[in-house]
């Protein structure tokens, strides 16, 4: 009876420290599951956003990444054409266009976001600003805006979008001094693709991918 009263409080500590050793297991193991879930839930939305202010490059999330896509949303603005004003010419530039789209990417390429430049007081247009693959096929664009002639404003940019853009919407260019197209206007820095006002250049072009 002595010894086993001298056994039982051993016992009674190995088993206490095998359930503390499980719990400590399942607690670790509870909470990787937690995080995977957590990931997998917030793959299941948007998990990125980058801007661009001049040219850069864009690559897809690789296939095993959490974060992969085969779609992003891109917004694209073209840059705002150049103002003019002196003896013969009083007019202002136009806006660039603007282009909000879905468009297939795949995982690992890496895209070209091309920002079309402002016009200048020369005048000059706005340049354009596109989403290009790595084969250099563009996949959307947003036209600069023209710049301003004799007697008129600049003719708003266009917009166009070929037949890889899923889902998007666009808007043209306005030849309202200093204004943007209604899509940059909304969701992009103030200025962005803006037409110059008399003799005063546009605003740069600008876009944002968003995955």
């Amino acid at each position: 009876m002595k010894m086993q009263s001298m056994i039982d409080p051993v016992s009674q500590s190995v088993r206490r420290a095998r359930g503390m050793w499980a719990s400590l297991l399942c607690a670790t193991a509870l909470s990787g599951l937690m995080a995977n879930a957590y990931a997998l839930t917030t793959n299941a939305g948007f998990s990125g956003m980058e801007t661009f202010t001049s040219t850069g490059t864009w690559t897809a999330p690789p296939l095993l990444d959490l974060q992969s896509v085969n779609h992003v949303q891109v917004i694209l603005c073209g840059g705002g054409g150049g103002g003019v004003a002196n003896q013969f010419q009083f007019s202002s530039g136009s806006g660039g266009g603007g282009v909000l789209a879905v468009l297939p990417v795949t995982p690992g390429e890496t895209y070209t976001i091309n920002i079309g430049a402002a016009g200048t007081s020369s005048p000059s247009d706005g340049g354009d600003t596109f989403f290009a693959a790595s084969n250099g096929a563009v996949l959307a664009v947003a036209y600069g805006g023209g710049a301003g002639t004799a007697g008129r404003g600049g003719s708003g940019g266009p917009v166009a979008r070929n037949v890889a853009v899923v889902a998007g919407q666009t808007a043209p260019g306005v030849s309202t001094p200093g204004a943007a197209s209604a899509l940059c206007a909304t969701y992009a820095p103030r200025g962005s693709g803006a037409g110059g006002g008399f003799n005063a250049n546009g605003g740069p072009g600008w876009a944002a991918v968003i995955w």
